[in-house]
């Protein structure tokens, strides 16, 4: 009876030590996979995070990258308009380029004909200068006549007043008839030298 009951004894005291270290087993069982749980969730957190951070690095860089593009086709487009304005100053160069070829060949050619003008009208004005210069000379001859008609004039002049002066005292003379045909003729040849005179002055002007 008593080894029955230590063998009672050996086995109770047998299960109850697999009982504890069973129970020793399972919650270390659970506290590894507690710790494995927190240990994934740590990770599982900051994969989270890393996600996060990389969504918002990825917004930023494709907010970024859109403002680039944008940029991008602005600067393109004003590169064009660029492009354009530059091509439509070449045009405008090129026709005026042209235009002034034109001209210059139109000038040429005016310079042609006005140089073969000067000459004529070089000519010309020597012709005319040589005709001023005998018209000068004539002139001058003109004065110097008209100078000596002057001087004759007067001594015609002289000569009647002192015939007029004389005339009186002669009236009863028998020179009488004689001196007034001279005073006649002389009046005839001073008629003739006022108007020979007057033919110059006109000449003159």
């Amino acid at each position: 009876k008593s080894s029955i009951s230590k063998e009672n004894q050996r086995i109770a005291d047998e299960e109850q030590s697999r009982h504890t270290e069973l129970k020793d087993k399972f919650q270390q069982a659970i506290k590894d996979v507690q710790e494995k749980m927190d240990a994934e969730l740590e990770v599982r957190q900051h994969f989270l995070r890393e996600n996060e951070e990389l969504r918002g690095k990825l917004l930023k860089f494709t907010e970024t990258y859109e403002a680039q593009e944008k940029q991008l086709a602005e600067q393109r487009e004003a590169r064009e308009r660029e492009m354009e304005a530059a091509q439509e100053r070449l045009r405008e160069h090129e026709s005026m380029c042209s235009e002034s070829k034109t001209k210059t060949a139109n000038l040429e050619k005016q310079n042609e004909v006005l140089r073969k003008s000067q000459t004529v009208l070089r000519d010309e004005l020597q012709l005319i200068l040589g005709k001023f210069d005998e018209f000068h000379e004539a002139v001058v001859g003109s004065n110097q006549r008209h100078g000596e008609c002057k001087e004759e004039i007067d001594s015609l002049q002289a000569r009647l007043q002192e015939l007029e002066k004389h005339n009186q005292d002669l009236r009863n003379c028998s020179q009488l008839s004689q001196l007034t045909q001279e005073q006649q003729v002389a009046q005839k040849q001073r008629d003739a030298l006022d108007r020979l005179c007057d033919n110059l002055r006109k000449e003159n002007r």
